[in-house]
C-alpha cells in the first residue's frame, strides 16, 4: 500500500475488530458472500468448484513422476 505503514494498519485491524467483537479473519464463505453483498458486489459468488467437489480447488493437475 502507497504511503501507509503496515504496522500501524495491521494495529488498527486489530484494534477496531477487538473493539466490535467480530475476528480479523473472515474464513466462512457465506459470510463473506453477504459482506460482498452489503458492500454493492452484487449477489453472492460462489466459490469454485474444483477437482472432486472440492471448493477452491479449480482446474487439472497431473500427479508429478517423481523425476523432477
Amino acid at each position: 500500500m502507497m504511503g501507509l505503514d503496515l504496522d500501524a494498519v495491521r494495529a488498527w485491524v486489530e484494534r477496531t475488530c477487538a473493539a466490535q467483537g467480530v475476528p480479523v479473519f473472515v474464513a466462512d464463505a457465506a459470510v463473506v458472500g453477504r459482506v460482498g453483498t452489503l458492500l454493492g458486489s452484487g449477489a453472492p459468488a460462489r466459490a469454485p468448484e474444483g477437482r472432486a467437489g472440492v471448493p477452491g480447488l479449480t482446474g487439472s493437475r497431473r500427479a508429478r513422476s517423481g523425476s523432477d
